[in-house]
């Protein structure tokens, strides 16, 4: 005997169909939408957002409109990189001045970077010192023998 079949609604557009089997979810008109084996739109959607440089997940969470205005903006932001490098290299002559900032730049970060060391170091040492204190008075102590009923003289 056949088993009786119910209307279901379609995943995708909503109609009511009658199913072939007992997991189809979408009708005969949405079925041929659905990528088939092989067809990667995982990867292809996240080989976009990685072009504009955000994440899978707010791509996706994008409208259409959204992710070109996101291009367009990309596009400028390259060309505007492109002019600034072609307009940079009359400005030679500055070179100097900012290659004694870039100077006193990185004479700063060491000092910080010291610094922090320093703090770390005497982090270190505190650590250690607390897992010595913590660690000295516990000697592995060996169980007594157990109690025979002989006194402890050998074999019954």
């Amino acid at each position: 005997m056949a088993r009786p079949t119910t209307e279901k609604i379609c995943i995708a557009c909503g109609k009511p169909f009658l199913p072939n089997g007992g997991r189809q979810k979408r009708c005969p008109d949405c079925k041929g939408g659905k990528p088939k084996a092989g067809q990667d739109t995982l990867t292809a959607a996240a080989k976009a957002a990685a072009e504009l440089g955000i994440s899978y997940g707010k791509y996706v969470a994008m409208s259409e409109e959204e992710r070109n205005r996101a291009r367009e903006e990309k596009t400028m932001a390259e060309q505007e990189k492109q002019t600034a490098e072609v307009t940079a290299e009359p400005e030679q002559a500055q070179q100097p001045d900012t290659l004694q900032e870039y100077i006193r730049h990185l004479n700063q970060q060491g000092t910080e970077l010291t610094a922090r060391l320093k703090h770390i170091r005497i982090a270190l040492e505190e650590a250690a010192a607390y897992d010595g204190v913590r660690h000295s008075g516990s000697t592995k102590k060996t169980p007594a023998p157990a109690a025979t009923s002989n006194g402890g003289m050998g074999k019954k």
